[in-house]
């Protein structure tokens, strides 16, 4: 029934074709015959389409880009498509629960308090509920590409136990009520370009949603550890890595054979630049009726920044400017300073903040301004100071930005800046190596370095369940015919000759154009190694690119695989590289789509029983 509201509205929007509509019916996998498809479709023809259960008035019709934008309450559909990926999107979840935030809720708290001795986690469950929108908005976009954005909230059924021993003995809690709000964009795309025969869903939260949840037990003392602070701040930070834009998740199906393939972690193309300046800035003088808390404050303030100065540190308070992964951190009595931030989606926004560093302790957040959608910063603070208010909404700080967009052009290059764009997939290792190890991608150019996400290795097709369970039935058979235990054991022992490891990352240079026939792109393939609390960094394959050979290549892009000489093995990474121009120009509308966000290399498709995500 989900489906078909939904067919009706695509059907209303776009007039598809017979053939289009069965298309569609089959990325739901649904069990239908081609003759109930038909029988649907005629009733179609003689439905009143303007009848449909979506809104009118201000809230339907055509962006400001000219595509196609409808807005409805009727998200059976979309509720009925989440029901069916959520069971995808759990065990990715769940996964980053156990091995990334738990472990870092509890080194944090151990390092926090003498008397915690140890906490132990048990009973990980994320819950079989799915996400729940309350209102959707659709655009359509170029190529049969629909680009739903969602308004809505996850409430988890979680289930996590935590056992915290400390001196003073055993105490025991839950983690209950998961609730995530905001807004999330799901992008569907029926037919992959690069991947004939293959559809797509894209999803990823333009801002930061609302992370909440409850304690139950024994709730006083853990309230006490700051457990729950820890917990948001770290799933946040989990988040953000993974489906916060510049990052989003993508699912790709194939149509014929209804398989679906593992989940892949990418971040899209940039569309243009957002270059800050931060002219001058101060304080505002406050006006606040004294109490004892307030007074208790400024007196630790006093102290902090006096036992900071003496020890020779900067005690300044300092602005935090944010835009997707990009963060910048002047100080409040700098000027003219400037940071650029590269921007993939118009639905982004810049959070301004203003904190006071500590000497003992955590930096305090003292006040904010916005979010601010990126099509009215130039108008609205054109010559006009930005005033960053109090959790009290009282004026705390102002001051004088100037905000250039700059439109990003493939095929040519700017008359001032260009723009280098590299895009990773993967790296092919020609040898086997252990699950464990961390590998990156870190591009040099001029003064400029950039480091790609620490990658991760693919389980081999030897890992996958069902090859394990029909090699365990090869060794009992060998067995059972007397076959001689060390070549049994030598038959057993399946090592991999290569290894692949997936970064799916892109970085960004802004260089002179003056400075193009002069330069190199120095490319490294960079081994991280745990050592206590820090990362030992191993160079384990090099090699150079000219900026003259990017140039004078076909749309100025090399999306060929680039060979990397080093000590480990002959490696090759699935790379694209792009040379864009960046032109002054006037940041997209709000509401302007220009298409899905994609990334520059094509998604690598291939069967999930040979190498497989491990997220």
């Amino acid at each position: 029934e989900g489906l078909q509201v939904a067919l009706r509205v695509i059907r209303q929007q776009r007039g598809n074709s017979l053939m289009e509509l069965q298309s569609i019916w089959s990325i739901s996998c649904c069990q239908t015959s081609e003759t109930e498809v038909e029988e649907f479709y005629t009733n179609l023809e003689t439905e009143d389409l303007s009848v449909t259960g979506m809104s009118s008035g201000p809230e339907a019709g055509p962006s400001s880009s000219g595509k196609t934008v409808t807005q409805t309450t009727d998200v059976g559909w979309i509720n009925q498509m989440l029901e069916h990926l959520y069971p995808e999107f759990e065990q990715v979840a769940t996964f980053m629960l156990e091995n990334d935030i738990m472990p870092r809720v509890k080194a944090q708290v151990l390092a926090k308090s003498e008397k915690v001795k140890d906490i132990k986690f048990s009973k990980f469950r994320l819950g079989s509920v799915p996400p729940n929108m309350d209102k959707i908005q659709v655009t359509n976009l170029p190529g049969g590409v629909c680009k739903v954005r969602c308004w809505g909230e996850y409430r988890s059924d979680m289930s996590v136990l935590m056992t915290v021993s400390t001196t003073l003995g055993e105490f025991h809690c839950g983690f209950k009520n998961l609730s995530v709000v905001g807004d999330f964009v799901v992008i569907v795309n029926p037919y992959e370009e690069a991947n004939p025969g293959t559809a797509s869903m894209s999803f990823y939260f333009a801002d930061k949603p609302e992370i909440d949840f409850d304690f139950a037990g024994q709730v006083a003392f853990i309230n006490s550890l700051g457990i729950k602070d820890i917990f948001i701040k770290l799933a946040m930070t989990a988040l953000e890595k993974k489906v916060i834009l510049p990052n989003m998740a993508t699912i790709n199906v194939a149509m014929l054979e209804r398989k679906v393939y593992p989940m892949v972690f990418e971040q899209p193309d940039p569309m243009g630049m957002l270059r800050v300046t931060y002219i001058k800035g101060g304080l505002i003088k406050q006006k606040k009726a004294l109490s004892f808390n307030r007074v208790f404050e400024n007196a630790f303030e006093f102290v902090d920044n006096k036992l900071g100065k003496m020890m020779g540190k900067d005690m300044s308070e300092y602005l935090q400017i944010i835009l997707g992964e990009t963060k910048w951190e002047p100080n409040l009595n700098a000027n003219n300073l400037s940071a650029t931030f590269v921007v993939v989606d118009p639905q982004q926004r810049l959070h301004m903040h203003v904190w006071d560093r500590d000497l003992m302790g955590a930096d305090d957040l003292m006040a904010s301004s916005g979010p601010h959608h990126l099509d009215v910063l130039q108008k609205r603070f054109s010559g006009k100071p930005v005033v960053f208010q109090d959790e009290d909404g009282e004026p705390y700080a102002s001051c004088q930005f100037q905000f250039e967009w700059m439109n990003l052009e493939r095929g040519m290059v700017g008359e001032q800046d260009s723009m280098v764009i590299l895009a990773v997939r993967e790296l092919y290792v020609h040898t086997h190596l252990e699950r464990t190890r961390k590998f990156g991608l870190r591009g040099k150019i001029l003064d400029m370095v950039r480091t790609s996400h620490m990658g991760a290795i693919l389980k081999h097709r030897h890992e996958n369940p069902v090859v394990k369970h029909h090699m365990e039935a090869v060794q009992a058979c060998l067995h059972e015919n007397k076959v001689d235990s060390a070549i049994v054991e030598k038959v057993m022992s399946l090592v991999p000759d290569h290894t692949r490891i997936s970064i799916n990352s892109s970085i960004h240079f802004v260089v002179p154009t003056a400075e193009l026939d002069h330069c190199t792109l120095e490319l490294s393939i960079v081994e991280f190694t745990k050592k206590d609390k820090t990362f030992e960094e191993t160079i384990v394959g090099q090699t150079t690119v000219k900026m003259t050979d990017l140039r004078a290549a076909k749309d100025m892009n090399m999306p060929d695989a680039i060979k990397f000489t080093g000590a480990v093995a002959d490696i090759e990474g699935e790379i694209d590289l792009t040379l864009c121009g960046l032109l002054p120009g006037a940041p997209p509308a709000y509401d302007v789509e220009k298409g899905a966000p994609r990334m520059s290399v094509h998604h690598s498709i291939h069967d999930p029983t040979d190498d497989i995500m491990p997220r």
